[in-house]
C-alpha cells in the first residue's frame, strides 16, 4: 500500500475529501498527469450503483477511487462485476483508506504513452555483472556478454514498441535475459507485460523458480499470475456430483487423496500433484466450459478457475502459453477488441 500523497496531488486530495465529506460512499474517477499522479477527479456514482447509471463512465487508463472509512480496507472489488468490468476497459480500481491515509491498488489501469519510463543500460547491466545482482543470489554465477547483450536488446524493443526476433544458443541464459527487462518494464511503468511459453512445464518453471528469484531483487515487487486453461482446475461442484461414481479398485485410493487435496489446496491446479493422476478420474472433476454455471454456481466464490481469473485483473506480469495467447489474439482479431479483456486482460507488450 502507498500513502495518499504518493498517488494524489494535494489539490486532488482536497477535492476527494470534499466529495467524501458530503457523500461518504461516493465513487470517484481519477485522471493521471504526466508524473503518474492522479491530478483531477470527478463523481461516478454511489457504491453499488449499477454501471449503466454511472454519471460519466471511466475511460481507458483512468482509475476508480473507492473510499473506505474503516481500518480494515474491504473493497467492493469482491463483487466480481466491478473487477471484471473495469479490467475489460483498461480502468484501474484503488481502495482509499481514509482512516489510515493509504491507498490499496485492487486493479491497475493499463498505462501507455506519456507516462512511460524507458529502460536504460544502467537498469539492466548491473544484473549481469560478475559482482552484480544475479551474482548475489546465484552460486557460481558467471558473467556472459551474450546474455547481457540479449537482455538489453529486449529492453530496447520494449522501449521502442518494436518487434525483436532473436535466436540464441543453449547456455545463453535466455529466460533471465528476457525476464529481467520485462519485469523491470512492468515495475517502472506499472504496465502489464505478458510472457508466453511453448509449454505448461516451462510456464511453471518460470513461475516457481526464475521469477521468485528476480522478485527478491526488484525495487517494487510485481503481482504475477499464471494463466492456464480451465481444464487444469478442479471443479468443486463436479467433485460433489461425482461422489458415488463407480470406480475401479485402483482408483479408490486416488479418489480419497483427491477429496483430501480439494480441502487444502489453494489453487485447485492439477500440477500440484506430485504423482500422475488418472486421466479418467480427472475428467470427472475438471472445470469444463460446457457445464460451467459461472456466477450462477453456488460455489462460484470458491471456484478455483474464476479465482485465478480474478487474479489476472490486477497482475503486472502474466505467464501464459502459446495456445491461450493465440486463442486470445484470434478473438481480438475477429472482434477488433484490443483494449479490454478477452481471454487475457488487455496488454501492450509481449515476450514469447
Amino acid at each position: 500500500m502507498k500513502s495518499l500523497s504518493d498517488i494524489l496531488t494535494q489539490e486532488c486530495l482536497d477535492s476527494c475529501l470534499h466529495y467524501w465529506r458530503r457523500t461518504p460512499s461516493l465513487l470517484l474517477v481519477g485522471s493521471l498527469d504526466s508524473e503518474g499522479l492522479i491530478s483531477s477527479v470527478r463523481s461516478l456514482g454511489d457504491v453499488g450503483t449499477p454501471e449503466d447509471t454511472w454519471e460519466e463512465p471511466p475511460e481507458f487508463g483512468e482509475i476508480v477511487l473507492q473510499p473506505d472509512h474503516t481500518e480494515h480496507l474491504l473493497p467492493i472489488a469482491n463483487n466480481d462485476w466491478m473487477l471484471e468490468s473495469l479490467s475489460k476497459q483498461g480502468v484501474g480500481l484503488y481502495l482509499v483508506g481514509l482512516e489510515e491515509r493509504q491507498i490499496h491498488p485492487i486493479v491497475e489501469p493499463v498505462r501507455v504513452g506519456s507516462q512511460q519510463q524507458l529502460l536504460t543500460t544502467e537498469d539492466i547491466h548491473p544484473w549481469f555483472a560478475q559482482d552484480g545482482l544475479l551474482a548475489s543470489q546465484v552460486s557460481r554465477f558467471e558473467e556472459r556478454p551474450q546474455q547481457t547483450e540479449l537482455s538489453w536488446a529486449v529492453g530496447e524493443a520494449l522501449n521502442q514498441e518494436r518487434v525483436l526476433l532473436v535466436e540464441a544458443g543453449t547456455g545463453t541464459g535466455k529466460s533471465l535475459a528476457y525476464l529481467i527487462p520485462a519485469m523491470l518494464w512492468a515495475s517502472k511503468n506499472r504496465e502489464r507485460v505478458v510472457i508466453s511459453t511453448g509449454t505448461i512445464p516451462l510456464q511453471e518453471q518460470l513461475h516457481t523458480k526464475e521469477i521468485p528469484l528476480l522478485q527478491r531483487l526488484l525495487p517494487r515487487p510485481l503481482r504475477v499470475a499464471l494463466v492456464k486453461g480451465r481444464q487444469n482446475y478442479l471443479c468443486l461442484r463436479r467433485l460433489e456430483q461425482a461422489h458415488g461414481t463407480p470406480l475401479v479398485e485402483e482408483e479408490l485410493e486416488e479418489w480419497e487423496r483427491l477429496v483430501e487435496w480439494s480441502e487444502v489446496t489453494r489453487s485447485g491446479d492439477r500440477s500440484e500433484w506430485e504423482t500422475p493422476l488418472s486421466s479418467r478420474l480427472w475428467k470427472e472433476v475438471q472445470t469444463e466450459s460446457e457445464s460451467c454455471q459461472r456466477s450462477q454456481c453456488p460455489l462460484y466464490q470458491q471456484c478455483f478457475y474464476y479465482r485465478s481469473r480474478r487474479d489476472l485483473a490486477s497482475a503486472d506480469l502474466l505467464i501464459t502459453n502459446h495456445h491461450l495467447l493465440l486463442a486470445d489474439l484470434a478473438m481480438r482479431h475477429q472482434t477488433g477488441n484490443y483494449e479490454s479483456t478477452v481471454i487475457l486482460p488487455p496488454y501492450h507488450r509481449l515476450v514469447l
